[in-house]
C-alpha cells in the first residue's frame, strides 16, 4: 500500500518551498476549556455557558480582544530542545444571553516555587523548588521524546486570594495546575502532550487549604479538571476505534483496503484527494469529493520495488548498488558522501543530513532507534560550499524499530537546499513503538529479497498505543501494514489512530537516490 505517494497536482519547487516556509513561522496557538461542553443546550433558569468558567487562550496576548489587561504578559511558549514551557494563558468567559463578562484572569505556566518555609511546599522537593507535591518543578516539556508536558502551572487570580492574615500573598496552596498525574479514581495518568504546535489532553486545578494550618481543604477552591483542545468541550461522538487518515495526499492500495462499517463519523476522512485501488475499497472517504467520489477500485497494480525487479518499477527505479558504493573518496558514482554505519548510536539529537547516503549494514537487525532525532536544515547558500544541504538518505539492511520520535527543525532557510528531508529505504520490515508520536520522512519499506516468505516481507507495523495518535510526516509505501493503534481522539474530536501528512519535502529537495521516483510525480505551474 502507498499511502500519500501521489498527488492529484502539486505545485513548482519554488511554491512549495515557499508554502513549508510559511508554515514555520505559525504563532502557537490552542485553546482550553474548563466547564460542561458547548454543546448542552442552554437553559431560561442558568445556561450551562454562563455557569462554565470557559475557554482557556494560549495566545492571548497577540489577540487584544481578549486580553482586558494590560502589562507583560507572553504567549505560551514551548522549547522543545531545552524543556522550557512558560508564558500565559487567559481563561475567560461570557454570558451567551447579556454578553457579560466573567473572567477569572491568567494562567501562568513558569509560577515561582514557594518559599521554603511555606507549609504547603512538599518536603520532598529540595530548597528553592517547593512545588505543592512532586514533580518540583514549573511547567516542562520532555525532551527526549518532545510531547509530554508535565509540572505546574498557576491561576494568578485564585494565589492572590487566599484568605491568609499572614504570610505574602502567593504562598499558599491556591490556583495550582497540575499538569501531569495520576487520577485517584481510577489510577489511570492523565497529562497535557504537545502534538503539532498546539496542547491536547488534561490537567486538574485542585482545591485549597482555607487556614494556614491546613486543618481544612476545601475542593471548590479549584477548578476542577481542564481539558486542552483545539475544539474542546465537545461529546464524544464518532468511531468508536482508530482509524488511518492522510492529509494533503492520496491512499493507493494494490489489493483492497476496508476500514470497519461505522468507523468513521460524518466529519471525518481518509483521503484529501484520490483512493485509488486494484481491488475492493470499504468504508474509506475523500475529504474533498465525499463518500464514492473520487475514487477508483479497477486502478491496475503498481509493482514495488524489490530486488527481482532490480528495484526498477512504474514509479522509477531506485539504484541501491550504486547509491550505497563508495567508488572512491567516501563517494558514490553520483557524487554523493557515503556513511556506513552498524547502529544508530551517533544519531542522537540535531543530526544534520549534508546531502548523504547513510548505509546502515553489518550490525545486528532489527535496527533500533532509541534517542529522539531532530534532522535540522542547513545554514548556508549552496556556493559556499559547506553545511547548506539538508537532505539524505538512509538505507537499512534488515528490520527497522524506531521507539523515538523523529523530527525536522524549523529554523530559517536562506535557499531551498537548506530545507532538511529525509528518505528511509529499509530492506525489511518497519516497526514503530507504542511511545512514538512523531516521526518524519519519505518511507519505502521494500523487504529483504525473499519477498514472499513471510520473513521481512516490507511490512510497516504500528505497536498498540490507545493514548497518543501517530503522525508521519512525509509519505509511506509498503507491501502490507499492521496499524494497531486505537487512539479515537480526545474531548469528542475523533482523530485518527495514524495520521500521514504528506509535507512535499521530497518533491522540494529530493533526497539521494530518490530523484526518479520524485519525476513520476506531476508538476503543475499556478497557472
Amino acid at each position: 500500500m502507498i499511502v500519500a505517494s501521489v498527488l492529484v497536482f502539486t505545485w513548482k519547487q519554488e511554491e512549495v518551498f515557499a508554502a513549508l516556509t510559511s508554515l514555520t513561522i505559525e504563532p502557537f496557538e490552542s485553546w482550553g476549556w474548563i466547564g460542561t461542553p458547548t454543546d448542552q443546550t442552554a437553559s431560561t433558569t442558568g445556561s450551562a455557558t454562563d455557569s462554565s468558567l470557559g475557554f482557556l487562550h494560549m495566545n492571548c496576548a497577540s489577540d487584544s480582544s481578549c486580553n482586558p489587561a494590560t502589562g507583560n504578559y507572553p504567549n505560551v511558549q514551548v522549547d522543545v530542545d531545552t524543556g522550557d514551557v512558560n508564558g500565559y494563558a487567559w481563561l475567560g468567559n461570557a454570558s451567551s444571553t447579556s454578553g457579560q463578562a466573567y473572567s477569572t484572569g491568567w494562567l501562568n505556566f513558569d509560577p515561582a516555587p514557594l518559599p521554603d518555609a511555606s507549609p504547603f511546599g512538599d518536603s520532598s522537593c529540595p530548597s528553592g523548588s517547593k512545588y505543592p507535591a512532586p514533580p518540583c518543578n514549573s511547567a516542562q516539556i520532555d525532551t527526549s521524546n518532545q510531547s509530554e508536558i508535565s509540572g505546574w502551572a498557576r491561576f494568578e487570580s485564585l494565589s492572590e486570594a487566599a484568605p491568609f492574615t499572614t504570610g505574602t500573598p502567593g504562598d499558599n496552596d491556591w490556583g495550582w495546575v497540575l499538569l501531569r498525574g495520576t487520577n485517584s479514581a481510577d489510577g489511570q495518568e492523565y497529562g497535557v502532550l504537545y502534538v503539532d504546535g498546539t496542547l491536547e489532553g488534561w490537567a486538574f486545578s485542585g482545591g485549597g487549604s482555607l487556614d494556614l494550618a491546613q486543618t481544612t481543604f476545601d475542593e471548590s477552591v479549584g477548578f476542577g479538571w481542564i481539558s486542552f483542545s483545539a475544539a474542546a468541550g465537545g461529546s464524544p461522538t464518532g468511531p468508536t476505534g482508530g482509524y488511518l487518515s492522510t492529509e494533503r495526499g492520496d491512499v493507493y492500495v494494490q489489493d483492497g483496503i476496508e476500514n470497519p462499517t461505522g468507523a468513521l463519523s460524518p466529519a471525518q476522512f481518509n483521503a484529501t484527494f484520490l483512493l485509488l485501488a486494484n481491488g475492493t475499497i470499504q468504508n474509506f472517504v475523500s475529504e474533498e469529493l465525499g463518500a464514492g467520489t473520487f475514487t477508483d477500485d479497477t486502478f491496475g497494480t503498481i509493482e514495488l520495488p524489490d530486488a527481482t525487479n532490480n528495484f526498477t518499477t512504474e514509479l522509477g527505479s531506485i539504484d541501491l548498488t550504486t547509491l550505497t558504493t563508495d567508488v572512491g573518496g567516501g563517494e558514490n558514482a553520483f557524487g554523493d558522501s557515503v556513511n556506513t554505519m552498524t547502529d544508530f548510536s551517533s544519531f542522537t539529537g540535531n543530526q544534520f543530513l549534508d546531502g548523504s547516503v547513510y548505509h546502515v549494514d553489518g550490525g545486528s537487525s532489527p535496527y533500533t532507534i532509541t534517542d529522539s532525532i531532530t534532522f535540522t536544515n542547513g545554514v548556508a547558500l549552496p556556493t559556499t560550499g559547506n553545511n547548506f544541504d539538508g537532505r539524505g538518505t538512509i538505507v537499512v539492511e534488515g528490520d527497522l524499530t524506531i521507539n523515538a520520535n523523529i523530527f525536522y527543525n524549523n529554523s530559517s532557510l536562506l535557499h531551498v537546499d537548506n530545507l532538511a528531508s529525509i528518505a528511509w529505504i529499509v530492506r525489511g520490515d518497519l516497526v514503530i513503538g507504542p511511545n512514538v508520536s512523531h516521526v518524519v520522512g519519505a518511507f519505502f519499506v521494500l523487504g529483504d529479497d525473499s519477498i514472499g516468505d513471510g520473513i521481512s516481507d516490507g511490512q510497516i507495523q504500528t505497536l498498540p498505543a490507545s493514548a497518543s495518535q501517530l503522525a508521519i510526516y512525509g509519505m509511506t509505501m509498503a507491501r502490507s501494514y499492521d496499524l494497531q493503534r486505537s487512539y479515537e481522539g480526545q474531548f469528542g474530536l475523533d482523530e485518527p489512530s495514524e495520521l500521514i501528512y504528506y509535507d512535499g519535502r521530497v518533491l522540494v529537495n529530493t533526497p539521494p537516490g530518490l530523484q526518479d521516483l520524485a519525476s513520476t510525480l506531476p508538476s503543475f505551474s499556478a497557472n
